[in-house]
């Protein structure tokens, strides 16, 4: 399944929304920008079409999901679940699917703890059992071989419950009438609410229970929404800024690039800059989870790099 192109398209209107980055404290003297080490770097199960395309945080944890491809796998592909403690090691890991193709697509976690995951998944081959012609016209009683039909087309809406510690607790679905590709999952008090796009180039939203009862499906045309040139995020008592640099930044005088490169820069209270980082990739994700720091999740190309730049 051929997820990339698709996916590419929803980041672009997602709000680039981290290993643990070099820190350096810097006393009485100017900043200058330091090359970021990941806490973790991985191909997922080696594929080339394997994805992350979601992130979340907990407590000491950072999670995501997407899709892998791999003889492994329960189907031909598979959604996802991972997380990793703030040292960059696994925590648990989860495999989300049937045995026709599946994918995850965006995660939350709620405020029991638990993560919720939205994907899709194809519906199994539909079998067409023998048949027997009457007697009279098959003396020899021949049997007609079985015959399967397959869809690979993801049509349903599928919503996954898993705990804290990666223990699948329940999984619903939503049958669509055509392909269907979640992007996005928002935890609020009445429930979750989904988005994506749909086969035909409308999108969706849908509302769920957490008992997995599913709103009226509403379709629309979604307006493309230019991203963002400088994501801010709060985080305690500093500010993080992150954004693709190529020119000189205010308060670095010697960072002159010769590309443009993603940075991440830290304030203790704009516009006091702390420490400044520069990274390798696309910034995919940047989230921030208290007693970790920032969080970035950055696409290499050929791997995923996570990034942990904590609060200095």
């Amino acid at each position: 399944m051929k997820l990339r192109a698709i996916f590419a398209v929803a980041l672009i209107a997602i709000s680039i929304s981290p290993s643990q980055a070099a820190v350096k404290k810097v006393v009485n003297k100017a900043i200058t920008v330091v090359a970021a080490k990941p806490l973790i770097t991985t191909t997922l199960s080696g594929s080339i079409q394997d994805q992350i395309l979601g992130a979340t945080s907990g407590p000491n944890a950072i999670v995501v999901t997407g899709v892998v491809e791999s003889g492994t796998a329960l189907g031909g592909t598979d959604g996802f679940l991972t997380a990793y403690d703030g040292k960059g090691k696994v925590s648990w890991s989860l495999r989300l699917g049937t045995a026709a193709d599946d994918f995850a697509s965006g995660v939350t976690r709620d405020l029991l703890g638990n993560y919720w995951v939205i994907g899709a998944s194809a519906q199994l081959p539909n079998v067409i059992p023998p048949t027997a012609t009457p007697p009279l016209l098959n003396p020899d009683g021949v049997v007609v071989d079985t015959t399967t039909v397959a869809d690979s087309t993801p049509k349903l809406l599928t919503l996954w419950k898993v705990s804290s510690a990666g223990t699948l607790l329940a999984t619903y679905t939503y049958q669509s009438a055509q392909g269907i590709y979640p992007h996005n999952l928002i935890s609020n008090a009445s429930g979750l609410t989904a988005s994506g796009a749909l086969a035909d180039g409308t999108s969706f939203t849908v509302s769920i229970s957490t008992v997995g009862e599913f709103s009226n499906f509403v379709s629309m045309t979604e307006k493309k929404i230019n991203p963002v040139a400088i994501t801010v995020t709060p985080a305690g008592s500093a500010t993080f800024k992150s954004f693709i640099s190529s020119t000189t930044i205010v308060g670095v005088p010697s960072w002159k690039p010769k590309s443009s490169i993603p940075v991440v820069l830290q304030y203790a209270k704009i516009p006091t800059l702390k420490a400044a980082y520069s990274l390798k990739g696309t910034m995919n994700y940047v989230l921030y989870q208290s007693g970790m720091g920032l969080i970035v999740v950055a696409d290499q190309s050929t791997n995923y790099a996570i990034y942990l730049f904590p609060v200095i």
